[in-house]
């Protein structure tokens, strides 16, 4: 039996997958001296739970998470246990608009101002670790005055006027912020 993801993934140093992801099995019962009898049944558990009957699954708490299986033929020889560690990310970055240099003067409708041209404004995610893990941020994007959304790499300049900008950011398994 093998055991691989479906959906929104990220593998580093660990696997980490969403709420969203697809957790599956696949069994065959090799051909030994040109027999074979099939796959009676696959079983799995996640943290050591009580071993279930395998049918595709997601998992929905964050943090690691151990998921063992095994399957047995038809004549009731059984695979030895096997284990993958899984890291469940379902929460969405957060990022913040931070402003720099040049001036500043409040505005006259809450949260506004003026600045003056010299002013750049920097968007800074993160992407909260919860149960112990975090895919981490994989792209910000802003809009400025509800126009295309692009990719954040640098500080934004801004030309005169009156602006709207707009931002999220989306984490390596597809999280994104509201």
């Amino acid at each position: 039996s093998e055991l691989s993801v479906s959906g929104d993934q990220y593998k580093s140093d660990r696997q980490y997958i969403s709420r969203r992801t697809d957790i599956v099995i696949a069994a065959a019962d090799p051909v030994v001296e040109a027999v074979a009898v099939g796959v009676k049944e696959t079983k799995y558990t996640i943290d050591g739970g009580s071993f279930n009957d395998y049918s595709q699954f997601k998992l929905s708490v964050e943090g690691r998470r151990l998921v063992s299986f095994y399957s047995t033929d038809h004549v009731n020889n059984v695979e030895t246990v096997k284990t993958a560690e899984l890291w469940v990310d379902g929460t969405a970055p957060l990022s913040t608009l931070a402003v720099l240099g040049g001036k500043q003067h409040p505005g006259v409708e809450p949260g506004t101002f003026y600045a003056s041209l010299a002013t750049k404004f920097d968007i800074i995610a993160v992407d909260p670790i919860v149960g112990d893990g975090a895919a981490g941020v994989k792209a910000i994007e802003y809009a400025d005055n509800g126009g295309t959304p692009v990719v954040y790499t640098q500080p934004i300049s801004l030309g005169e006027g009156k602006h709207t900008i707009t931002y999220r950011a989306t984490d390596r398994v597809e999280n994104t912020e509201v």
